[in-house]
């Protein structure tokens, strides 16, 4: 299947889970950025024709000043909010399990369970260590380094494969309207979620790796390690 084949697959996927149309560039422009940050790139025609649908350069210097600017910002949870929707799910998919430990503190529980719905004065100011404002610009700034350090192609590590379907799954709730949490998506093989990344990473990985049950037990693996984060 060529690539212009597997983003037709993709755009039906989220039209039949939607039941409205899905933009090929806008799809092609956030999945170009999360698989090139991942490490999932082909040699071949899937990644210069994703690009090119894309209308995009290789995202990774742009994507790490961002990131750097939004945590340097006087606001970063506004900025991100306001964000591109890929570089915004980042940051929070990466944001959500911190919160939810922090949530549980008796500081941190009057205020919303959903770090989006948070306003940055709201935040308690510095103990007797770092604040959470520290440790949110602190995240934003690692990933500005992930996607300095991510220059070279190669074959993706199982964290990048991890990290990926976190991406995706920011990418599949934005473009069908669903107000699900990722920790909500399903993880059963025939789920409409774990075909829709199937069909993204089918181009990259090995037949093995990116088969429904392989992506099924990884994306549920990744869920219950979300879910464990300690306080």
């Amino acid at each position: 299947m060529t690539a212009g084949g597997y983003l037709v697959t993709l755009l039906d996927i989220l039209r039949r889970r939607s039941g409205r149309p899905v933009g090929r560039r806008a799809l092609a422009h956030d999945l170009v950025s999360l698989l090139s940050a991942t490490g999932h790139r082909t040699r071949g025609s899937y990644g210069r024709a994703w690009s090119d649908y894309a209308d995009v350069p290789d995202p990774h210097s742009a994507d790490a000043r961002l990131f750097t600017a939004i945590a340097e910002a006087g606001d970063p949870l506004t900025t991100a909010r306001l964000a591109p929707s890929l570089i915004r799910q980042r940051i929070f998919g990466r944001l959500d399990g911190w919160w939810r430990s922090r949530h549980r503190r008796p500081a941190f529980s009057h205020l919303p369970a959903d770090l989006r719905e948070v306003a940055w004065d709201q935040l308690p100011p510095r103990t007797r260590s770092r604040s959470a404002k520290d440790d949110i610009r602190a995240a934003i700034r690692d990933l500005a380094s992930y996607e300095r350090g991510q220059a070279q192609p190669g074959h993706p590590f199982k964290g990048d494969q991890e990290a990926a379907l976190w991406g995706l799954a920011g990418i599949y709730i934005d473009l069908t309207g669903s107000h699900a949490h990722p920790l909500d998506l399903p993880h059963s093989p025939k789920s409409v979620f774990i075909r829709f990344a199937g069909a993204a990473l089918r181009p990259y990985l090995a037949a093995t790796e990116g088969s429904a049950d392989a992506l099924s037990n990884r994306w549920r693996r990744a869920k219950e390690q979300a879910r464990a984060t300690p306080a």
